[in-house]
């Protein structure tokens, strides 16, 4: 389990994504984000989709956008956390505040194709690109 250290968070929801913060972080994870086209896609994408931004000290520390897919389903289409905060809750604190976002909005089902260490159950295998796709049923009002 990731040990949150101790580290004041402020979580910011932003109903477009902020470009600036979307490139700064990307850029600074070379090892996952280093096809250029990509960040550039990323960029580009995240700026029409909702975006909840991570601060310390005023200081943007991570982001998570999240994109539509129906009213009942969502994913997390970019994600980042700045390297040198990285296994320090930030992406947990992401994660759970879109949740909490997505079951405002009466969404039933987040999904993403990546791996992280929380509560969830596979979806999919997606053959293109041999990733799991990983998701959480979120708790439904209907």
């Amino acid at each position: 389990m990731c040990k949150i250290k101790i580290m004041n968070i402020n979580l910011q929801f932003k109903t477009n994504g902020n470009t600036l913060v979307c490139e700064k972080i990307l850029r600074s994870l070379p090892n996952w984000f280093g096809i250029e086209e990509a960040i550039q896609d990323y960029i580009k994408q995240s700026k029409t989709m909702p975006m909840i931004v991570a601060f310390h000290n005023n200081s943007p520390i991570g982001f998570i956008s999240i994109k539509h897919h129906f009213d009942c389903s969502a994913e997390i289409y970019v994600m980042g956390i700045a390297p040198e905060l990285h296994r320090h809750g930030v992406g947990r604190n992401l994660v759970i505040e879109a949740e909490k976002y997505l079951q405002q909005n009466s969404c039933e089902y987040f999904h993403w194709c990546c791996y992280h260490q929380i509560h969830y159950v596979q979806l999919d295998l997606d053959p293109s690109w041999a990733r799991w796709s990983l998701g959480v049923r979120l708790s439904s009002s209907k």
